[in-house]
C-alpha cells in the first residue's frame, strides 16, 4: 500500500505516470536493502517487480492487486515451497526441497524472492501469453486520464545475425 497508494500516487498526481512508476520502484527495491543476503542483482530484481507492480496498478488502479500478487508469491515460495523469501528465513512449508546451484537462477541467500530465479521466468511468460496491457496514465497538470496499450514483440531474428531467418 505505501509503495503503490502514498509514492506512486503522489509521484504520479506531481510529476506524471511514468516518473511515478521509476520512483516506486526505486523506492520498493531500496525498502529492501535491510534484509538479510540482500545483493545488487537481488535489488535490480526487486526494482523490476516494483515496475511490474507499478504496470498492475496503472491497470486495474486496485491496490488489491498488487497486494495479492505480493502476498501470493511470498505465500507460495514460503508456505508451499519452504524457501527463503526476500532474505527472511525458509520455513517448513507444504513441500521441503532446497535449492542449490548458481546464486543467478537460486537467489542465493536472499532467497527466490522477487529473484531473477523464479520471478522473471513466471513473469517473463505471463507477459508473454498476455503480449499485450492496457495501462492508464495521469497527466499531471490537468489530471486528464489515458490509456495506452503496451504490445510485446518477441525480438526478430534478421537474416545473418546469430544464425537467423526472417
Amino acid at each position: 500500500m505505501m509503495f503503490r497508494g502514498v509514492v506512486f500516487g503522489v509521484s504520479e498526481r506531481s510529476l506524471g505516470s511514468k516518473a511515478a512508476v521509476v520512483i516506486s520502484a526505486l523506492v520498493f527495491g531500496l525498502a529492501h536493502l535491510p534484509n538479510e543476503g540482500v545483493s545488487v542483482l537481488a535489488v535490480a530484481a526487486i526494482v523490476a517487480y516494483g515496475v511490474l507492480q507499478a504496470a498492475i496498478y496503472m491497470k486495474t488502479r486496485r491496490l488489491w492487486a498488487c497486494i495479492g500478487t505480493h502476498i501470493g508469491w511470498n505465500y507460495c515460495v514460503s508456505q508451499v515451497f519452504s524457501s527463503t523469501v526476500s532474505g527472511h528465513a525458509a520455513t517448513d512449508g507444504l513441500l521441503r526441497g532446497e535449492l542449490a546451484g548458481n546464486a543467478m537462477l537460486t537467489g542465493g541467500a536472499f532467497g527466490v524472492g522477487e529473484e531473477p530465479s523464479g520471478f522473471a521466468l513466471v513473469h517473463f511468460d505471463a507477459a508473454e501469453r498476455a503480449r499485450a496491457v492496457d495501462l492508464v496514465e495521469v497527466e499531471p497538470a490537468t489530471g486528464a486520464a489515458s490509456a495506452h496499450r503496451v504490445v510485446l514483440e518477441p525480438p526478430r531474428l534478421v537474416e545473418g545475425e546469430a544464425g537467423g531467418r526472417k
